[in-house]
């Protein structure tokens, strides 16, 4: 009869699991790179009046954090982070809709993020795990590893094409002219911590701008979630004046106040009439 070691079979066990997991997490964070493309700057710190912001990190030092408001509980907003500190999911709901809509962001090999891939709504169950500071970081890891399974990576046609210098050249339908620079980022849109039914939603921007603004006149142009939202017209990097333009295409107004903050009025005017011809 053979006789084993309960000791050596303890041990066997082990090195497999831990096969296991090394396998899994080098698949979860594949693409991975140091140093990534940011396109999401989040303006809120843990020194914010009337927000909480909790951090919990994971021991392969992957992390997530989430945001609530201390005075208006309406949404709330969660970031997962890769070892290498790359963002590759933020999701975020209003009270109202009782859960979150998440996004997965994916890097090419240098890098740059190739990819917005949306994932939908995550499921109750395990919505409920999430604002734990002990499961939160694990929750969003199993959401991605879902997501890689149903949704595999698309690297192979890519939302944001680079030129041989690193810049955007092409988005979508989106044709970037050669003497303009394209910047894509995810912003809070509209009143985002304010509203309970409106809040929650992330904008997905494309800030189209002339590169040499010393040069007579010139205008930049704004994208929301692939919509041309406002156009801004400058002499010289002065300002002279905006336009807006709504959900259907059609402009809604002209501004030509210096102390415009465009983007804030661009999701005035998103849902608005066109209002261009009132005096």
């Amino acid at each position: 009869m053979i006789r084993f070691n309960s000791t050596i079979i303890v041990v066997f066990v082990f090195m497999v699991f831990s096969l296991m997991s090394c396998n899994q997490n080098k698949d979860l964070w594949r693409y991975d790179p140091i140093g990534a493309e940011s396109i999401y700057e989040c303006d809120i710190t843990p020194t914010t009046e009337e927000f909480n912001v909790i951090e919990e990190m994971d021991d392969d030092g992957s992390r997530c954090v989430w945001i609530e408001h201390l005075s208006f509980p309406a949404s709330e907003l969660y970031r997962l982070y890769s070892p290498n500190g790359n963002l590759r999911i933020i999701a975020s709901g209003a009270q109202e809709q009782c859960g979150v809509d998440g996004y997965r962001i994916e890097y090419d090999e240098e890098g740059k993020v190739c990819n917005v891939i949306y994932l939908g709504l995550l499921d109750d169950e395990e919505y409920q795990k999430l604002g734990d500071r002990k499961s939160s970081v694990n929750t969003m890891k199993r959401w991605l590893q879902r997501s890689l399974k149903e949704v595999p990576m698309k690297q192979d046609s890519p939302f944001l094409y680079y030129d041989e210098n690193g810049n955007i050249y092409y988005v979508k339908d989106i044709d970037i002219p050669s003497d303009h620079k394209a910047r894509f980022f995810i912003k809070e849109w509209g009143p985002f911590w304010l509203s309970d039914i409106n809040g929650g939603q992330l904008g997905f921007f494309i800030s189209v701008e002339k590169i040499k603004t010393t040069e007579g006149s010139y205008v930049n142009y704004l994208y929301f979630n692939g919509k041309l939202v406002a156009e801004s017209a400058y002499w010289k990097g002065v300002f002279i004046k905006a336009r807006t333009y709504n959900n259907k295409g059609a402009m809604v107004n002209m501004y030509s106040d210096r102390s415009i903050d465009v983007e804030k009025q661009a999701y005035e005017d998103y849902w608005n009439d066109s209002k261009w011809y009132v005096d």
